[in-house]
């Protein structure tokens, strides 16, 4: 299962790339991320690929840098690929059913 991240920076020069690298330098490979303005802030959700390592001490590590004002797991989703669309929903709705034979109340 991967590891999600939500990570609050200061928007100071920099951060964002100690925070990289510190994850990268810990053993971890990041698999997807976005980033966005959020007032004098940046707000970088994370998203790590299956690994050995202990996601918890990771989290530690990142919180003493110096930049960063808070680190939040995020529930693990699965991956948009796997989970099934709205017409897979559809289309199992509307199969056909196969038909019991019952008995009449003549027969």
């Amino acid at each position: 299962m991967s590891s999600r991240f939500e990570i609050r920076l200061q928007a100071t020069e920099g951060a964002l790339l100690r925070t990289l690298s510190l994850i990268q330098r810990r053993g971890f490979e990041v698999r997807e991320m976005a980033l966005r303005p959020a007032g004098g802030e940046q707000r970088l959700k994370v998203s790590l690929a299956d690994n050995s390592r202990d996601v918890a001490v990771l989290r530690r590590q990142i919180e003493r840098l110096h930049d960063v004002v808070d680190v939040r797991p995020l529930t693990s989703l699965t991956p948009a690929r796997a989970r099934p669309g709205w017409w897979q929903s559809v289309i199992t709705a509307l199969a056909p059913r196969p038909r019991v034979a019952t008995r009449g109340a003549g027969a």
